[in-house]
């Protein structure tokens, strides 16, 4: 479980999911809401591929999960809901 941290993307070794900086500002692919700043789409990115990992199968998990949502204005449930929808694809993807 590793979210790689480059500098105009945010990927995942366990998620589908991505993030990409945009005019100073980053989208994540599983989150609808605009461009947000680096610290949430880490936050993002590191749910995303938590929840890839199946790590969230006790309590603590669980409640550091929604922690890490409510810093995205999400509940968990919210969350996993988003998370689990097919990202979109890549630019040049096909």
């Amino acid at each position: 479980m590793t979210v790689r941290i480059e500098e105009a993307w945010l990927s995942s070794d366990t998620s589908r999911h991505m993030a990409r900086r945009y005019r100073g500002r980053w989208i994540v692919s599983w989150l609808p809401r605009g461009p947000m700043e680096h610290r949430r789409a880490v936050t993002a990115m590191v749910l995303a591929d938590r929840v890839a990992a199946g790590q969230l199968r006790d309590s603590a998990d669980r409640m550091l999960a929604t922690q890490q949502a409510g810093e995205l204005g999400l509940t968990l449930d919210q969350a996993l809901g988003m998370i689990s929808a097919e990202p979109l694809p890549r630019d040049g993807a096909s």
